[in-house]
């Protein structure tokens, strides 16, 4: 069924922000729009620690490796159990997510034990920029307290798995199934908020 919003509603599309970029253009987007913004939905590729590629990891918070400060997600309404239903033959991990500089510098040993002690699912690279400059529009008050964080990622490479790395491509079987089913349950939360 089709859902329409109740209001008028713009949906701001950044195709892609590398790093710590991501904390200025969401800045300038927090700042521009204020009030108005009712959810920040980030939706990528990240490498998994667990899972096969083509599984999804829903973050319920994010980690930033350089610091290892924690930034959880408000008000997150993404559901694994609906994003199971629409990617049925995939897996799909709630959990936190490590935020890395970069994916040269990647060490098994870390890895190990940002899964074993953090509990990490996997690692990107602009997930805690985006919350951290969230974090600090809502103790601002520039944005309301009640927005909407939904953060999923598609396992692009298995990185404590070497066979399975950045440098091997996905495929379209991989990789388009799992980009599809978090576009459209982000988009069916966007549009019924």
């Amino acid at each position: 069924p089709e859902t329409r919003p109740e209001r008028p509603t713009r949906i701001v599309n950044v195709d892609y922000a590398f790093g710590q970029q991501a904390e200025q253009i969401l800045a300038s987007l927090l700042y521009l729009f204020g009030p108005q913004v009712r959810s920040v939905n980030v939706m990528g590729k990240a490498g998994g620690l667990m899972g096969n590629r083509g599984d999804v990891q829903v973050a319920s918070s994010v980690l930033l490796q350089s610091d290892d400060q924690v930034f959880p997600l408000p008000n997150g309404d993404l559901d694994a159990d609906e994003l199971r239903s629409l990617i049925p033959d995939r897996q799909v991990f709630p959990g936190r997510v490590l935020t890395v500089a970069g994916t040269l510098l990647q060490d098994r040993k870390l890895l190990h034990f940002y899964r074993r002690i953090y509990g990490c699912i996997g690692l990107e690279m602009e997930g805690s920029f985006f919350m951290r400059q969230l974090h600090r529009a809502i103790q601002m008050g520039v944005v309301r307290s009640d927005v909407k964080t939904r953060f999923a990622y598609y396992t692009s490479d298995l990185p404590l798995q070497p066979a399975h790395n950045l440098s091997e491509g996905l495929a379209a079987h991989e990789g388009v199934p799992p980009l599809y089913g978090i576009t459209r349950a982000m988009l069916r939360r966007i549009l019924a908020s």
